[in-house]
């Protein structure tokens, strides 16, 4: 038995994706279809926006946490759930991937069942194998005919292999091939039979991986807007995840606090945003956050 070489594995990469994927699996799969936000925005785009914004957004830890009200799940966990999700993405693409061999493979089991049927028929002609078999012999139309005309030609000519040694040019090694054919062409088929629900399910987990890091990097991007109100720069350093999209003040924002000075109360503490435009997802992007009383939860309604 070949031992692992521990010293060198221990030296290679994780594979941080997958390892995101099982650890945020149980948060996503809990949400419900009414949680659920609509993927109508480019997946690899927000994962490579969020996670290009981790290291700006860190600088602001601190900060972030010591908000009334805030989860700190959302930053310790943000990582996490883009990489996860980001998995989900990739996965989904090779579910949707047809096997790169399935065409390869059903040209050559063709290609063998038409050089087998003609050995055949030039030896049924001259009457050293029976001519029912091949009379029954469904065709080369379809992925299952050519399967099982694979399978009926290598037991007719096997049975026949006395009769027929040193009269055809069939060889055993055609034979066995034609069996491997009929076998793999049937699994795939059966395979491709059930790939839909296969990409439904992976597409269904996918929406709920990226709704859980949408969602999430959407409260720390609030957390930052709050705690830089008076810099205005949120979008610096938590972009929105969503291209072109850009927070703005409006008139019914309520305006950032000055220093030292007591902040206004207001009745809507986070001001509705625009409705989105056509191609972005229905997730609200993050506005400007109105500035409650000292102390108050930025983060309740």
């Amino acid at each position: 038995m070949t031992e692992i070489n521990t010293a060198t594995t221990a030296t290679l990469p994780q594979p941080r994706l997958r390892l995101a994927f099982e650890k945020a699996k149980p948060k996503f799969t809990a949400l419900i279809q009414s949680d659920l936000l609509p993927m109508n925005f480019d997946p690899l785009l927000a994962v490579s926006t969020g996670r290009g914004a981790l290291k700006q957004i860190m600088k602001h830890r601190e900060a972030i946490l010591a908000l009334p009200g805030f989860n700190a799940e959302h930053l310790e966990q943000l990582e996490t759930y883009a990489l996860a999700a980001q998995y989900t993405q990739t996965t989904l693409l090779a579910a949707d991937t047809p096997p790169e061999r399935f065409a390869e493979l059903v040209a050559d089991a063709t290609a063998l069942r038409q050089r087998l049927l003609n050995d055949a028929t030039a030896l049924a002609q001259r009457g050293l194998i029976g001519d029912g078999p091949l009379q029954a012999l469904k065709g080369p139309i379809g992925f299952r005919n050519i399967a099982s005309d694979l399978g009926t030609l290598s037991i007719l000519l096997r049975a026949a292999s006395v009769r027929i040694a040193g009269k055809t040019c069939v060889t055993e090694a055609e034979l066995d091939q034609a069996e491997v054919y009929s076998d793999e062409v049937i699994a795939d088929v059966g395979e491709r039979a059930i790939a839909p629900a296969v990409i439904a399910e992976v597409a269904l987990e996918r929406q709920k991986a990226f709704t859980l890091f949408l969602t999430t990097y959407d409260q720390v991007r609030r957390a930052v807007s709050y705690i830089r109100w008076n810099e205005d720069d949120v979008d610096t350093i938590a972009p929105s995840l969503f291209s072109g999209r850009k927070a703005k003040k409006t008139s019914s924002d309520v305006a950032a606090p000055q220093t030292g000075a007591t902040p206004a109360t207001t009745t809507n503490a986070t001001p509705v945003a625009a409705a989105p435009t056509a191609g972005t997802p229905a997730i609200t992007p993050v506005a400007k956050p109105g500035v409650g009383l000292p102390g108050a939860d930025p983060f309740g309604n």
